[in-house]
């Protein structure tokens, strides 16, 4: 059996991933109750700390000890690389906001380290956390929407340095964040140089900008091009720097950073459609039209194989013109539309809509239900507007889960009445009679 998923992103991004999918294995729920030689043989908790590193003070400046502050407040982060997953957010991110808000409307800002000795860079990777609060704390003062990406970058002598897309449609308050942008900064290198004890403006041969701290490279401007252009120049030099890593360079806490609101907006303008339970043959077929279609309308359309498991994936990136198009061709002419399943399957998914109504109408099967899943995705599935949205696999999930709260509570408490005896039934030999195209989806579910 073969799973594809098929992904659409506001970069004008269509991503297909054909993957093998394992047979469903029937869901085993066990009680929460513990006995007390259970809770005797658990273990107390033991946190350790190690420590970072040994070129800064054994103490922050509030006193609290180097091996208890978190990376990025004083912490020194671990290395890590600025990953592909990375870099698709942050292209995803810039199409999202391209495609709300005019790229006019957004400011491109570009911050510096003054000073280039090893301390120095150290302690604006400890404190690189920090530093985005800080700023991200300035600028919410002057905007409401937070729509913002921020990613950090590498210089040549290893210095980090930031980058931010912040969306800022009043053009007035634009122009008070380009005014005193250098200030802010300032303000914040000079914060950290506080806590940390080392001076950030401090350069190689002993001299220092500490007291002419307006040197301090700031840079502002508003977009005149693509956000995800912009954004992909530095991406691809993240990128290229994992190869090639600057000496005496420190990571930063967190390389890239994408705001809330505009990852909510990334969601709403994101589509995706899983097709689980496919056989070989047909997933394969529609595979191979998705790839003469995507090469012959794509600007650019590539394709890789997995590096765990067996599957590859498809990604194709369309004209502005042809993006839409394309999505509905896909959508219309090679997959098959909603109502594409047997009766086996339409007549378990009204008797999950059915079970899942009577289950909110006795409180007691109810009760049974909530304590095997009070706080698990099978709550999520119950609540569920339409069975029809759900996937072959949440589907005999949920069966699966409600004719176990069925039975314990026939078992252990009282019996149910007629009307949950009679769903119960027929469930069961709808599962039993099922046809044999079906059985490989089903799997071993048995009631």
């Amino acid at each position: 059996m073969r799973l594809m998923t098929i992904q659409k992103f506001p970069n004008r991004e269509i991503r297909i991933s054909l993957c093998q999918q394992p047979p469903v294995k029937q869901v085993s729920f066990k009680t929460q109750d513990k006995t007390n030689k259970d809770l005797e043989e658990c273990s107390t908790p033991f946190l350790s700390y190690v420590q970072n590193s040994k070129r800064l003070s054994g103490k922050d400046s509030s006193g609290i000890p180097e091996s208890q502050l978190r990376p990025g407040y004083g912490g020194l982060p671990r290395t890590q690389r600025f990953s592909t997953y990375a870099r698709r957010q942050i292209l995803r991110a810039g199409g999202a906001l391209e495609s709300a808000h005019p790229y006019s409307e957004c400011l491109f800002l570009t911050l510096t380290l003054p000073g280039s000795t090893p301390s120095a860079l150290e302690a604006l990777a400890r404190y690189s956390a920090f530093a985005v609060q800080r700023f991200k704390a300035w600028l919410g003062k002057r905007l409401s929407n937070n729509l913002s990406i921020y990613t950090w970058e590498w210089q040549r002598r290893g210095a980090l340095h930031l980058h931010y897309v912040v969306h800022c449609p009043d053009r007035e308050k634009g122009e008070y964040i380009r005014r005193n942008l250098k200030q802010e900064w300032i303000r914040i290198l000079s914060a950290i140089s506080t806590r940390s004890g080392v001076d950030l403006f401090a350069q190689h041969k002993g001299f220092s900008w500490s007291h002419n701290k307006e040197v301090t490279k700031t840079d502002a401007q508003w977009c005149e091009k693509s956000v995800a252009a912009y954004l992909s120049k530095y991406v691809s030099k993240a990128g290229s720097s994992n190869e090639r890593t600057p000496k005496n360079a420190f990571c930063p806490s967190r390389w890239y950073g994408v705001s809330r609101p505009l990852l909510q907006l990334l969601r709403e303008m994101s589509f995706s459609v899983r097709l689980d339970y496919l056989r070989s043959q047909q997933a394969l077929a529609w595979y191979e039209d998705c790839l003469s279609l995507l090469e012959a309308w794509s600007v650019k359309c590539y394709e890789y194989k997995h590096r765990v498991g067996i599957g590859k994936t498809l990604v194709s990136y369309a004209s502005a013109e042809d993006s839409n198009s394309l999505w509905m061709t896909l959508m219309t002419t090679i997959f098959p539309n909603q109502n594409y399943c047997s009766n086996t399957e339409l007549n378990l998914r009204r008797l999950t809509r059915n079970g899942c109504i009577l289950i909110k109408r006795h409180l007691t099967w109810l009760n049974t239900f909530m304590q095997f899943n009070g706080r698990s995705y099978g709550v999520k599935l119950l609540n569920s507007v339409s069975t029809r949205d759900l996937s072959r696999a949440d589907l005999i999930y949920l069966v699966d889960a409600l004719a176990y709260s069925f039975r314990y509570t026939q078992r252990t408490r009282f019996e149910l009445p007629g009307e949950c005896k009679l769903w119960y039934s027929q469930m069961k030999s709808c599962i039993e009679n099922a046809q044999e195209q079906d059985l490989e989806w089903i799997g071993s579910l048995k009631l």
